[in-house]
């Protein structure tokens, strides 16, 4: 089983992808996963703190976030955070890219 952005899975194999998911209901206890998040925005004052005030208000543990900016004014915050489940990340990502100057998240795979 691979994920679909998986780079094992070639451009001549996406029909042979099947939509997976878990069934949790049986599972006795909430997991939280700690995923990695890259946020770039244009630099100006109080960004972090308004990204990390949306992931905040979405109910979501921050465990690590730093952040950098270059000489284009374009920021570049990480984050990594916990989530229960992959429509919580959607949703936390979904309201970061609602804050203004956020040109993009995306999640960071290894």
């Amino acid at each position: 089983m691979h994920r679909a952005d998986c780079p094992n899975i070639h451009a001549d194999q996406m029909d042979r992808l099947i939509p997976v998911e878990w069934d949790n209901s049986g599972l006795p206890e909430k997991k939280d996963y700690q995923i990695d998040i890259e946020v770039e925005a244009y630099d100006r004052t109080g960004l972090i703190n308004e990204v990390m005030q949306m992931v905040s208000e979405a109910k979501t543990t921050i465990v690590a976030v730093s952040g950098r900016a270059d000489s284009n004014k374009i920021a570049t915050i990480n984050m990594t955070i916990l989530i229960p489940h992959i429509t919580h990340l959607n949703r936390v990502v979904e309201r970061i890219k609602q804050i203004p100057d956020v040109y993009s998240v995306r999640r960071v795979t290894n």
